[in-house]
C-alpha cells in the first residue's frame, strides 16, 4: 500500500519522521530502508525520542541524532548525482 504514494514524490522528495524514534536500532533502520526503497526517496528518522516545544507547538527540526536511508542503500552522493537538473537553474 505504501507503494501507491510513490507517484506523489518528485525526484527531490524525502520522507521525515519527526515525532518518534523511527531510526532507532537495526529494526528502525530496516523500516527506513524499506520506505526509501519503496518510495524512491531518502527516508530520515530520529534515533532518540522526540519531544515537541510545548504548548502544542511542533518542532521544526530534530532533537538529536538521525539516520537516513537512501533508495537501494546507495550513498547519498550517488543518489544525488542521478537527480535531474533543477528546473530554471543553469549548471556551469
Amino acid at each position: 500500500m505504501l507503494g501507491r504514494l510513490r507517484r506523489i514524490f518528485g525526484p527531490y522528495g524525502c520522507v521525515q519522521f519527526m515525532h518518534c524514534e523511527t531510526g532507532r536500532g537495526p529494526k528502525g533502520r530496516r523500516v527506513l530502508q524499506r520506505i526509501a526503497d519503496t518510495l524512491g526517496v531518502p527516508a530520515t528518522g530520529a534515533v532518540n525520542d522526540q519531544f515537541g516545544l510545548g504548548g502544542g507547538n511542533l518542532p521544526f527540526g530534530y532533537n538529536g541524532p538521525t539516520v537516513t536511508a537512501i533508495p537501494r542503500g546507495a550513498p547519498l552522493s550517488d543518489w544525488a548525482k542521478k537527480l535531474p537538473d533543477f528546473p530554471g537553474v543553469s549548471v556551469m
